[in-house]
Protein backbone atom coordinates (compact mmCIF):
# COMPACT_ATOMS: atom_id res chain seq x y z
CA UNK A 1 0.00 0.00 0.00
CA UNK A 2 2.91 2.32 0.76
CA UNK A 3 4.28 1.80 -2.77
CA UNK A 4 0.90 2.87 -4.21
CA UNK A 5 1.03 6.21 -2.37
CA UNK A 6 4.59 6.79 -3.52
CA UNK A 7 3.58 6.10 -7.15
CA UNK A 8 0.59 8.42 -6.80
CA UNK A 9 2.72 11.18 -5.27
CA UNK A 10 5.37 10.81 -7.97
CA UNK A 11 2.67 10.94 -10.67
CA UNK A 12 1.28 14.17 -9.19
CA UNK A 13 4.80 15.67 -9.06
CA UNK A 14 5.36 14.70 -12.72
CA UNK A 15 2.00 16.22 -13.68
CA UNK A 16 2.83 19.46 -11.88
CA UNK A 17 6.26 19.51 -13.55
CA UNK A 18 4.57 18.98 -16.92
CA UNK A 19 2.13 21.84 -16.33
CA UNK A 20 4.93 24.15 -15.19
CA UNK A 21 7.12 23.21 -18.18
CA UNK A 22 4.21 23.68 -20.58
CA UNK A 23 3.50 27.12 -19.12
CA UNK A 24 7.19 28.08 -19.23
CA UNK A 25 7.61 26.94 -22.85
CA UNK A 26 4.49 28.86 -23.87
CA UNK A 27 5.72 32.06 -22.22
CA UNK A 28 9.24 31.76 -23.63
CA UNK A 29 8.04 31.10 -27.18
CA UNK A 30 5.52 33.91 -26.96
CA UNK A 31 8.23 36.34 -25.79
CA UNK A 32 10.55 35.14 -28.53
CA UNK A 33 7.78 35.60 -31.08
CA UNK A 34 7.08 39.14 -29.89
CA UNK A 35 10.79 40.02 -29.85
CA UNK A 36 11.27 38.75 -33.41
CA UNK A 37 7.87 40.08 -34.59
CA UNK A 38 6.66 36.66 -35.69
CA UNK A 39 2.98 36.23 -36.61
CA UNK A 40 0.99 34.72 -33.76
CA UNK A 41 -0.12 31.69 -35.81
CA UNK A 42 3.52 30.64 -36.26
CA UNK A 43 4.15 30.95 -32.53
CA UNK A 44 1.05 28.84 -31.86
CA UNK A 45 2.13 26.09 -34.26
CA UNK A 46 5.65 25.81 -32.86
CA UNK A 47 4.27 25.86 -29.32
CA UNK A 48 1.95 22.94 -30.18
CA UNK A 49 4.90 20.86 -31.38
CA UNK A 50 6.83 21.47 -28.18
CA UNK A 51 3.74 20.68 -26.08
CA UNK A 52 3.27 17.38 -27.94
CA UNK A 53 6.86 16.32 -27.26
CA UNK A 54 6.49 17.33 -23.62
CA UNK A 55 3.23 15.36 -23.28
CA UNK A 56 4.77 12.23 -24.80
CA UNK A 57 7.66 12.54 -22.35
CA UNK A 58 5.19 12.83 -19.45
CA UNK A 59 3.31 9.78 -20.71
CA UNK A 60 6.47 7.65 -20.82
CA UNK A 61 7.57 8.83 -17.35
CA UNK A 62 4.18 8.11 -15.76
CA UNK A 63 4.14 4.65 -17.33
CA UNK A 64 7.60 4.03 -15.86
CA UNK A 65 6.36 5.08 -12.41
CA UNK A 66 3.40 2.69 -12.57
CA UNK A 67 5.48 -0.21 -13.89
CA UNK A 68 3.83 -0.71 -17.26
CA UNK A 69 5.20 -3.76 -19.06
CA UNK A 70 7.44 -2.31 -21.74
CA UNK A 71 7.84 -5.45 -23.83
CA UNK A 72 4.42 -5.16 -25.42
CA UNK A 73 4.67 -1.38 -25.56
CA UNK A 74 8.11 -1.53 -27.22
CA UNK A 75 6.85 -3.94 -29.89
CA UNK A 76 3.88 -1.66 -30.57
CA UNK A 77 6.01 1.52 -30.57
CA UNK A 78 8.68 0.01 -32.83
CA UNK A 79 5.99 -1.15 -35.28
CA UNK A 80 4.47 2.31 -35.38
CA UNK A 81 7.89 3.96 -35.75
CA UNK A 82 8.79 1.58 -38.59
CA UNK A 83 5.61 2.51 -40.46
CA UNK A 84 6.20 6.22 -39.80
CA UNK A 85 9.83 5.84 -40.90
CA UNK A 86 8.84 4.25 -44.20
CA UNK A 87 6.20 6.93 -44.74
CA UNK A 88 8.66 9.72 -43.99
CA UNK A 89 11.27 8.27 -46.33
CA UNK A 90 8.58 8.14 -49.00
CA UNK A 91 7.58 11.72 -48.15
CA UNK A 92 10.94 13.13 -47.09
CA UNK A 93 9.86 16.65 -48.00
CA UNK A 94 7.23 16.68 -45.23
CA UNK A 95 9.80 16.00 -42.52
CA UNK A 96 12.26 18.50 -43.98
CA UNK A 97 9.49 21.11 -44.30
CA UNK A 98 8.50 20.71 -40.63
CA UNK A 99 12.15 20.95 -39.55
CA UNK A 100 12.72 23.96 -41.80
CA UNK A 101 9.56 25.60 -40.43
CA UNK A 102 10.86 25.33 -36.86
CA UNK A 103 14.27 26.66 -37.97
CA UNK A 104 12.64 29.55 -39.82
CA UNK A 105 10.66 30.35 -36.67
CA UNK A 106 13.77 30.66 -34.51
CA UNK A 107 16.12 32.28 -37.02
CA UNK A 108 13.51 34.41 -38.83
CA UNK A 109 15.53 35.02 -42.02
CA UNK A 110 12.50 36.43 -43.88
CA UNK A 111 9.14 38.04 -43.12
CA UNK A 112 5.92 38.30 -45.06
CA UNK A 113 6.39 40.93 -47.77
CA UNK A 114 10.14 40.34 -48.18
CA UNK A 115 11.53 39.60 -51.64
CA UNK A 116 13.14 36.16 -51.75
CA UNK A 117 15.24 34.57 -54.48
CA UNK A 118 15.62 30.80 -54.60
CA UNK A 119 18.50 29.37 -56.62
CA UNK A 120 18.49 25.63 -57.38
CA UNK A 121 21.32 24.93 -59.78
CA UNK A 122 20.51 26.73 -63.04
CA UNK A 123 16.90 27.37 -61.99
CA UNK A 124 16.05 30.63 -60.22
CA UNK A 125 12.80 31.88 -58.73
CA UNK A 126 12.24 35.30 -57.29
CA UNK A 127 9.11 36.49 -55.53
CA UNK A 128 7.51 38.20 -52.57
CA UNK A 129 6.64 36.05 -49.56
CA UNK A 130 2.89 36.03 -48.97
CA UNK A 131 2.65 33.35 -46.27
CA UNK A 132 5.09 31.58 -43.96
CA UNK A 133 3.93 28.56 -41.96
CA UNK A 134 5.43 25.34 -40.64
CA UNK A 135 5.17 23.45 -43.91
CA UNK A 136 5.89 26.01 -46.60
CA UNK A 137 6.77 29.52 -47.65
CA UNK A 138 4.47 30.85 -50.36
CA UNK A 139 5.97 33.23 -52.90
CA UNK A 140 4.21 35.39 -55.46
CA UNK A 141 6.19 36.38 -58.55
CA UNK A 142 5.96 39.62 -60.54
CA UNK A 143 3.11 38.17 -62.62
CA UNK A 144 1.00 37.47 -59.52
CA UNK A 145 1.45 33.69 -59.67
CA UNK A 146 1.99 31.77 -56.45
Amino acid sequence: MENYYFQLLLSVVLLLGYLFSKWTISKLLKRLGIAKKVPEIRVTNVTRYFHLVLFLTLLVLVMMVWGVDYRGLLVFASSILAVIGVALVAQWSILSNITAGVIVFFSLPARIGDTIEIVDGATKMKGTSTEINLFQVLLEDDKGQA
